[in-house]
């Protein structure tokens, strides 16, 4: 018989949970698990299909597919034994863009010469605990986050104060317009730069060309978990 979606979620879940178990023990079966690092995470926030609890309401605005919270902000783990204190708790932004060079630094490779990463290394965090420091990220070109502070593009977007209104109900671009302006110049910028350092795709099936700039050739560049 056809599943229905609460069944099919709920295999589907378990398989990935029976999947990561046997990584695991096959690492520390093989005594690797002190050369070895596992880091866990979900590229996105909770999908509107999902099924839940009658009533469940997801915290966060919105899910995902958008910009806003639900949509990308979802928790990961990270295992190392001997690397990583257990219990250890980190509450900085990070995205999935930061894997590579943090993978390369804990490997000590360099990036080729002039290659620029859009992510930047977790190493300090994870290992010492370290403080990420400021940064900005971006978002398919229509958000961005600068600390605290996260703006939204477009007629249903705005300026929200993430410490005080994680839900993002608070739209503030009245009251911080300099802000408000300041962010949206730099989402402009930022699609500049990707438009200018995209790599030219190739044609699709269908005669399709994704042009640099674009939603398609960007997508590599700034999705993630944070």
């Amino acid at each position: 018989r056809e599943l229905s979606k609460e069944e099919a979620y709920v295999r589907m879940t378990t398989e990935m949970d029976k999947g990561v178990g046997e990584i695991v023990a096959a690492v520390k079966r093989l005594g690797l698990e002190e050369n070895t690092l596992i880091i866990f995470f979900s590229d996105n926030g909770h999908a509107r299909s999902a099924p839940g609890p009658s009533g469940y309401k997801y915290p966060l605005r919105s899910t995902k597919g958008t910009v806003w919270e639900g949509g990308h902000r979802v928790p990961a783990i990270a295992w190392w034994p001997g690397k990583i204190r257990p219990g250890t708790v980190n509450n900085d932004l990070f995205i999935g863009m930061d894997l590579m060079p943090t993978m390369l630094e804990l490997a000590g490779a360099g990036a080729p010469e002039g290659h620029k990463f859009d992510g930047v290394s977790m190493a300090g965090a994870l290992l010492e605990g370290k403080k990420m420091g400021p940064r900005q990220l971006f978002w398919d070109g229509r958000a961005m986050r600068d600390g605290n502070w996260k703006f939204v593009a477009g007629p249903d977007g705005g300026l929200f104060d993430l410490d005080a209104d994680l839900h993002e109900q608070n739209n503030l671009a009245d009251k911080y317009p300099k802000r408000a302006r300041s962010m949206a110049a730099d989402i402009e910028r930022w699609e500049i730069d990707v438009a200018t350092g995209a790599t030219k795709q190739p044609d699709l099936p269908g005669g399709v060309m994704i042009k640099p700039g674009r939603k398609g050739a960007r997508d590599s560049r700034d999705r993630g978990s944070s």
